[in-house]
């Protein structure tokens, strides 16, 4: 906010502020939120947009509006083990259209229980599947990811991997690392989809932001993504010589396989290599 303010005051436009300005507003800065609504609501450094102006202000109301008070309070009723209050407080604020409240009160319904007593399971898939849905109208890239979780896992209905991967498109667009990880998962292995590592390779990629947990699964997808185009490219090549199937498929599934072994040939060398020489292993040749 403050390089935002400096490059605002050197060139007297928003010019070169703009970007950290975002930034800061996306950080939760309540300076920054604040300015940028000013900027969308008056047009100035870009195009007005009521819209997103409210978008910036609501936000703001809710990290250090009196909101905030009350979804401390709901957070500290479920910390208490008061899950009736705690649910009450959440669902209320749901009800006024407040994100986080709805993706905790889905949360909630989706867990099953208050205070000891299970829900109708129907009616709780349901009251989880509106509630992320009203939070995801409103730019919530998690609500989204639940959701497709939800028809992948063919929770509240039977399993639509069609429905699931527009889910994840929707919330890896707003920036979810654990959707863009699933859809190379998905476009990797072709489930419910054409298969096409490019696609998959750079979802894998978007998956792995520095300073996420989610960059060592990439890392690990990203390798393993390489090493089988590499090999299904030899076997290709090999097909008439080895006798392979002319299918894409059974020989992506034969480099599959072979990557497995590689693996656990790999796993297995230091652990029989540990053993022999290691001071065990010494002793009983010593003997």
């Amino acid at each position: 906010f403050n390089l935002a303010a400096l490059y605002q005051k050197l060139d007297g436009n928003f010019t070169r502020a703009m970007p950290y300005l975002d930034e800061a507003a996306e950080n939760g800065v309540w300076q920054a939120l604040a300015a940028v609504a000013h900027l969308e609501e008056t047009g100035a450094g870009r195009p007005r947009n009521c819209t997103a102006a409210v978008g910036h202000l609501k936000n703001l109301v809710e990290m250090y509006g009196g909101v905030a008070n009350d979804l401390r309070d709901g957070v500290y009723a479920y910390v208490q083990h008061n899950y009736s209050a705690a649910l009450e407080i959440m669902c209320s604020l749901a009800e006024q259209g407040v994100e986080v409240a709805q993706s905790n009160c889905a949360w909630m319904h989706y867990r099953g229980k208050v205070d000891g007593q299970t829900m109708n399971q129907t009616l709780r898939l349901e009251s989880v599947r509106r509630m992320l849905e009203r939070a995801g109208s409103q730019g919530g890239a998690d609500s989204y990811l639940r959701l497709a979780d939800m028809e992948w896992n063919s929770e509240g209905g039977p399993r639509n991997i069609s429905a699931a991967v527009e889910h994840y498109q929707i919330a890896a667009s707003r920036r979810s690392q654990q959707a863009a990880f699933s859809l190379g998962y998905i476009y990797h292995f072709g489930i419910g989809v054409e298969r096409n590592l490019t696609v998959a390779r750079r979802y894998y990629y978007n998956s792995g932001w520095a300073g996420h947990f989610s960059r060592f699964p990439s890392f690990l997808a990203l390798t393993v993504l390489s090493l089988q185009s590499s090999l299904e490219d030899i076997l290709l090549e090999l097909e008439p010589t080895l006798g392979l199937p002319n299918d894409q498929e059974a020989i992506a599934q034969v480099s599959l396989q072979i990557i497995v072994a590689i693996a656990v040939v790999l796993a297995t060398v230091p652990i029989l290599a540990c053993g022999f020489l290691g001071p065990a292993g010494r002793e009983e040749r010593a003997r």
